[in-house]
């Protein structure tokens, strides 16, 4: 009877201590029997979320012990809450469990704090979690699953990882605010110098090509640095290079003889390759050497002793015209009487640079020959000029013309010294008023009198893309006004590009084509404009991207000169049309400035926003007006509210005051989050809305329970 009457006393007890652990009363005056109308009183089905597992173990735990004190062998098996097999997290970082699904606790060699967040996922550190130290090594088997835990980044950039670790680092790392130590922060962007690069990317990898020089650049990735030298004329490019050789613009190769990598695009500003050298032609077979002048002699300048062969034994490079050799000083010529084939004949091009050293010699009076000046012997003699015209169509003396022809001439076929073209470009001579033809050899210029002197007659071309214009005749291109050269003409660097020549429908090489548009990569910009302007906002170095995307924009690599940079107003419309730039989250753009949405995209914050990584000092006196993506606070959220980081999210600052003793919370806000903050004045609270268990229960009433 003693035995059973305390056994049930022990049991009530017990039982009463294991109620009273779940429910809150404002005082302990009351007894249990007695109504109480001012304390929560949730039915069972509303407590549902409160974790009474503990106190029913502890209560079980301690029926046990005592039964077992007073009879022996009993013993109670404490259940440990696991999850189901088939549970998964939310993704979060906030929801993982200290055991998996069959009980088993953390790994051995896993670090203290981690838990398991569900078959997909395993072992992870928790949002929040930080590394021990900055020599700390993960667990190897994690390496390859570090790319599950979305939610979480070392806390520590200056975290020192072990070798191995870098090509299992996953890119959302940065953008949770972490950076490697070894390489630049997220979106560095380099100067475009090619000398700041570094030997590791955002992740801290190493160059992908090898150990081959090139450093990383940002934006524009892996590429030599400036003064970097191709190793051999047969070095190989990496195959993963080809498609950016663009996006490195500080930087052409210099080894002469290098060939250039096939099936890429090479840069405009790389030295054209040389074209290959043709074969040699056979040299002939060497007459007896009984027959070679000496290399000293020279000849009596009469014209009629002249040899077959030169001082090395090789015939007249002139094939069928049948020149004699006359020694080093007059090379290869023709003899004393010597006629030419025809009147058409078409002297040799190199036999035209020194046929002037032949005094002996003259031409018949009707060979037609070329555009050149011609020797002071050859006028005069058999008046052989006077077969020539002026005029645009190289020789035409009919006189139809008008002042073209011999009417202006005065009987001999030149203009006379008063004559001036008619700035058509179309009435040029072949000769000047003394009779002398271009003084730049080979050009096919003609002369349009006094004021315009020897000019390109209209639609003349440059005779390649090349081609080095006459430097005397440099000062004299914009006499010309009837002509422009072709596009595609690289023209000297020095020259002064005369106005009239984009009136005639001329472009550049160095400017984009009419029309052109950019292909949105921000890589392919140029220096100048349609028209050749320069960038009109003075000092950036911005590019010209086309007419669709506004004209001048910064280049993908462009970084602002310093957080205070005051942007062109006249950009700042069109700012949202350069889909490939992002600034520094550092710069403070102007607050009327209507962020683009692909800035974010791009890896930028505002210094405005907090980084995703932020977290707050605990005090509620730190808080943002913006979260880590730019939002403001939820709208219907009280205004004071500020926002905290991931964690706690958006709270009220330290001393914030309730608007109303009955005002509702919003409906997503997680009080825990803000342990700086309770209520210092009456609250009627309802819907069994959870408070932290630091809130004063003597200002609480209405319906709520403590977590």
């Amino acid at each position: 009877m003693r035995v059973s009457t305390l056994l049930t006393l022990v049991t009530l007890s017990t039982l009463s201590a294991a109620k009273g652990s779940h429910w809150s009363t404002r005082d302990n005056k009351h007894s249990f029997n007695e109504k109480r109308t001012d304390i929560a009183t949730p039915s069972l089905e509303e407590r549902s979320d409160v974790t009474l597992h503990h106190n029913e173990e502890r209560t079980l735990g301690l029926l046990c012990g005592l039964l077992g004190g007073l009879f022996g062998g009993c013993s109670t098996p404490v259940t440990v809450k696991r999850p189901s097999s088939s549970w998964q997290c939310s993704g979060k970082g906030n929801d993982g469990w200290s055991v998996d699904y069959n009980g088993n606790g953390l790994p051995s060699g896993y670090p203290s704090g981690w838990l398991w967040f569900g078959s997909n996922y395993g072992w992870h550190p928790p949002l929040g979690w930080g590394i021990p130290s900055l020599t700390w090594s993960p667990p190897s088997p994690w390496f390859g699953n570090v790319h599950l835990a979305t939610w979480w980044a070392p806390n520590n950039s200056g975290w020192r990882y072990p070798a191995s670790f870098p090509q299992y680092i996953p890119s959302f790392w940065l953008q949770l605010g972490w950076h490697s130590y070894q390489g630049p922060v997220n979106n560095w962007q380099c100067s475009g110098s090619g000398s700041d690069g570094y030997d590791y990317d955002y992740l801290g990898a190493s160059c992908p090509y090898g150990n081959i020089g090139f450093k990383f650049f940002g934006q524009s990735g892996w590429q030599p640095p400036k003064g970097w030298n191709v190793p051999s004329v047969g070095w190989n490019a990496p195959s993963g290079w080809l498609s950016h050789l663009g996006s490195a613009p500080w930087w052409k190769p210099s080894l002469t003889g290098w060939n250039y990598p096939t099936g890429c695009t090479i840069p405009s500003w790389w030295p054209q390759p040389s074209p290959p050298s043709p074969p040699s032609p056979p040299s002939p077979p060497s007459p007896p050497s009984n027959n070679w002048p000496s290399q000293s002699w020279q000849c009596n300048k009469s014209g009629n002793d002249g040899q077959d062969y030169d001082w090395q034994g090789n015939t007249c490079p002139y094939s069928g015209v049948g020149f004699k050799w006359f020694g080093t000083s007059f090379g290869w010529q023709p003899a004393l009487g010597w006629q030419v084939p025809s009147d058409d004949w078409v002297a040799p091009d190199a036999w035209i640079q020194v046929f002037s050293l032949a005094t002996w010699w003259k031409p018949a009076y009707s060979w037609n020959y070329p555009e050149v000046q011609v020797p002071s012997w050859w006028e005069g003699a058999d008046d052989h000029n006077s077969h020539l015209g002026g005029g645009g169509d190289g020789g035409d003396d009919s006189g139809d013309d008008g002042d073209n022809g011999n009417n202006n001439g005065g009987g001999n076929g030149y203009p006379s010294s008063s004559w001036d073209c008619d700035g058509s470009g179309n009435d040029g001579y072949d000769y000047d008023p003394s009779g002398n033809g271009c003084p730049y050899s080979g050009s096919g210029f003609k002369y349009f009198g006094t004021q315009h002197g020897w000019q390109p007659a209209k639609g003349w071309q440059c005779p390649s893309d090349t081609w080095s214009p006459p430097s005397a005749w440099i000062p004299l291109i914009p006499r010309a006004t009837w002509w422009a050269p072709q596009r595609s003409w690289q023209y000297p660097s020095s020259l002064s590009i005369p106005s009239f020549w984009v009136g005639l429908g001329w472009t550049s090489y160095l400017w984009p084509a009419p029309g052109w548009q950019s292909n949105g990569g921000g890589l392919d910009g140029w220096d100048y404009d349609y028209s050749g302007n320069k960038c009109p906002y003075s000092g950036l170095g911005w590019k010209f991207y086309g007419s669709n995307f506004g004209g001048w924009h910064p280049y993908k690599s462009w970084g602002v000169p310093s957080a205070t940079w005051v942007a062109p107003s006249a950009w700042l419309p069109i700012i949202g049309k350069a889909t490939w730039w992002a600034p520094a989250s550092t710069w403070r753009y102007p607050s009327t400035l209507s962020i683009p949405s692909f800035w974010v995209s791009l890896g930028w914050s505002s210094y405005l926003w907090p980084t995703s990584s932020f977290i707050c000092n605990g005090k509620g006196t730190d808080g943002w007006d913006y979260d880590h993506s730019g939002n403001k606070l939820p709208s219907g959220w009280p205004s004071g509210w500020k926002y905290f980081g991931s964690g706690p999210g958006w709270q009220p600052v330290s001393g914030w005051k309730l608007p109303s003793k009955s005002w509702s919370p919003p409906s997503g806000w997680g009080p825990k989050g803000a342990t700086w903050w309770a209520p210092t004045s009456s609250w009627k609270l309802t819907n069994n809305f959870a408070c932290p268990t630091w809130w004063p229960r003597n200002l609480l009433s209405g319906l709520f329970i403590f977590l």
